[in-house]
């Protein structure tokens, strides 16, 4: 989805593993009826990480926004 409205992903490309080892693998866990322990020096580091990637997130939706680059150019 960031790609078809402009994002330009490649301030997260160094995120996609912790996203998809950390957070995708303890949530399909907990979906399907595991445990997560979890200290509190590890949920401190995992909410920092998720903090720094919405921030960013939120700053390149609002700034496609403003800019209104995520329009189509006329294709000729």
């Amino acid at each position: 989805m960031a790609k078809s409205i402009g994002v330009d992903t490649s301030f997260y490309k160094d995120y996609y593993p912790y996203i998809d080892e950390s957070l995708v693998s303890n949530r399909n866990g907990i979906a399907h009826g595991e445990k997560l322990l979890i200290d509190y020096k590890m949920m401190s580091g995992l909410t920092d990480k998720v903090i720094v990637l919405m921030e960013k997130y939120k700053t390149d939706i609002e700034n496609i926004c403003c800019q209104q680059s995520y329009l189509k150019k006329d294709v000729v």
